[in-house]
């Protein structure tokens, strides 16, 4: 009797230690029913009253961090008074990746508060990149963030906006290098001068996910609408 008749393994006994590793393509499990092979959904067009199951969150999910209204995803401002490095936000909403290589574009609309209400679009491990919009100065600035789970973040802006409506998007090329781009009118995308190498969580893989907090105050009234999350090749 092998190791794998005793006991269940994840993933490929690569070395015949019990010990799995992730595969890309693997045989199809034997059932008793008939059924299809069915892919799990990436992208989110926001119109069912709940999340779809592809999302997690980064601590235990609290119920007034977000609202599903229509076809739209609210995220709220929740405040984290003095917290600027995104790798310790818990009400970032993320979902593993999805393959070696593909895009993601989200469009949405940001009613801040104050300068301190923020969104953007992230790739989330132990290092982390993000595209990000906040105030500065009664306008609204696109920045593009780095940082990990001891320093302080880096942020260079990229860029300023005529209104609050823009789209996002990444791009992730095989090596997992990653590039940020922001687009207000979903066709001409400007992009980030800088590439991201994506590396894993503590306990997951590299994530994607969309976030919107205020780094001063507990309690903001500002927020962030996200019309849908595009996951594609």
């Amino acid at each position: 009797m092998s190791w794998e008749d005793d006991w269940p393994l994840m993933g490929h006994n690569h070395n015949d230690k019990g010990i799995g590793e992730p595969v890309l393509q693997w045989k199809k499990p034997k059932s008793k029913i008939s059924s299809e092979i069915i892919v799990p959904d990436m992208s989110d067009d926001f119109g069912s009253n709940q999340l779809g199951l592809q999302w997690q969150w980064q601590a235990n999910r609290k119920s007034h961090w977000y609202e599903l209204t229509g076809q739209i995803l609210r995220l709220h401002a929740i405040g984290h008074p003095g917290e600027t490095n995104l790798y310790h936000i818990p009400n970032i909403m993320t979902q593993k990746f999805p393959a070696e290589t593909f895009n993601v574009t989200t469009k949405l609309r940001i009613t801040p508060e104050s300068e301190y209400d923020q969104t953007g679009l992230v790739i989330l491990g132990r290092q982390y990149a993000s595209i990000k919009i906040k105030q500065v100065d009664k306008r609204l600035g696109v920045f593009y963030i780095t940082g990990d789970e001891e320093k302080l973040q880096d942020e260079v802006l990229v860029g300023y906006l005529n209104g609050n409506d823009l789209s996002l998007s990444i791009e992730v090329k095989k090596g997992a290098i990653c590039s940020f781009s922001y687009s207000e009118d979903g066709v001409n995308f400007v992009k980030a001068n800088k590439i991201f190498e994506a590396v894993p969580g503590k306990w997951v893989g590299a994530q994607i996910g969309i976030y919107c907090y205020n780094s001063e105050h507990e309690n903001s009234k500002g927020y962030a609408e996200f019309d849908y999350f595009s996951v594609h090749n």
